[in-house]
């Protein structure tokens, strides 16, 4: 048997050779506008089972809430912080299966905060940080533990600028004690050809985008915002269970990554070289046990491009209207 007889019989067994080697098309099915004002300025947005989205909207200040809205473009709630001392950033969030939001801050001093508010947007808690670390990456396990990435505070004497902290991840219990740290394995580091004195944007940048996902099964991952990623999924004792490295379309920069049914959707943006604009989206279905490439979809010129949702063959696009409003558009792969 020739390799060409070798590879369409596998192809048949796995039944995804055709999809992966060819791109798929992704075509939008609705677009609505909703009542958010947000003119190109959000981020970090999360869904729930009920295709509603979560994410932040930039009002001119680093504190700014989280909203939820609706698949229709209904604003539904704000989860808007009272906390008794000044927060001087607000990082991330994540939303549980019964609504509840857990907002990551900043406080400034290397001390770091959960905010914990119900499903009504009605404050709850805050919890500190026992240990110094400036936030980045919030995940919240089943049990009620917390999953915190960022970086380690740099010391006043030390010889380091304050952007080149090394990476921290870690997991603390529900009351901010902490109670492991985690080692990725060859994790990101400063650049070693220049002096830890002067700052590593690039470096910074890495860690700074790392993100966080859960699957509908549970599992949290960890996503280091490199090119190849990896995706890292993290056990709730702290402890790296399985690890998919990214392979990116030629000339595209990896930008957001979600994950459903047992596979990742890792969306790659390919941008103009004059004006930096997005041209088009690449997202790639990747099997989270094997690793494989499962299927490829392509969207040009590019719904979104920000990418907020996804169930297999299903994806959500935001992005904002001409007069500044947010936009939910729904999408399919042809």
């Amino acid at each position: 048997m020739d390799m060409r007889s070798l590879r369409i019989g596998i192809c048949v067994i796995a039944a995804v050779c055709v999809a992966a080697d060819k791109p798929r098309m992704i075509v939008g099915v609705n677009t609505v506008t909703t009542q958010v004002f947000a003119p190109g300025r959000y981020s970090h947005f999360r869904c729930d089972s009920d295709g509603n989205i979560y994410l932040r909207v930039y009002t001119g200040e680093l504190t700014s809430p989280v909203v939820k809205v609706s698949p229709e473009g209904k604003l539904l709630t704000t989860f808007l912080s009272d906390s008794p001392s000044k927060l001087v950033s607000i990082q991330d969030f994540w939303v549980t299966s019964t609504g509840e939001v857990f907002v990551l801050a900043e406080k400034g001093g290397g001390e770091g905060a959960i905010l914990v508010f119900d499903a009504d947007g009605k404050s709850k808690e805050e919890v500190l940080l026992d240990v110094p670390v400036r936030p980045n990456q919030l995940a919240v396990f089943a049990s009620g533990d917390f999953l915190v990435g960022g970086r380690e505070v740099v010391v006043p004497l030390e010889e380091r600028s304050v952007a080149n902290g090394s990476p921290f991840l870690a997991i603390f219990n529900s009351r901010g004690q902490l109670l492991k740290r985690i080692q990725l394995p060859k994790d990101v580091k400063p650049n070693a050809k220049q002096p830890l004195t002067r700052a590593d944007l690039n470096y910074a940048e890495t860690v700074v985008n790392s993100a966080t996902e859960i699957s509908d099964d549970g599992t949290v991952y960890f996503v280091r915002h490199t090119r190849t990623g990896p995706v890292y999924a993290i056990s709730a004792g702290g402890r790296v269970t399985r690890t998919v490295r990214l392979k990116p379309p030629e000339g595209a920069i990896l930008s957001t990554v979600k994950v459903a049914r047992g596979t990742v959707a890792a969306e790659f943006v390919k941008n103009g070289a004059d004006d930096g604009r997005a041209l088009s989206v690449i997202i790639q279905i990747i099997d989270l046990k094997s690793a494989t490439k499962l299927a490829e979809y392509l969207s040009t010129p590019p719904l979104g491009p920000d990418f907020a949702c996804y169930e297999p063959n299903s994806f959500t696009f935001i992005a904002s209207d001409q007069n500044g409003h947010l936009t939910i558009t729904s999408a399919a792969g042809q």
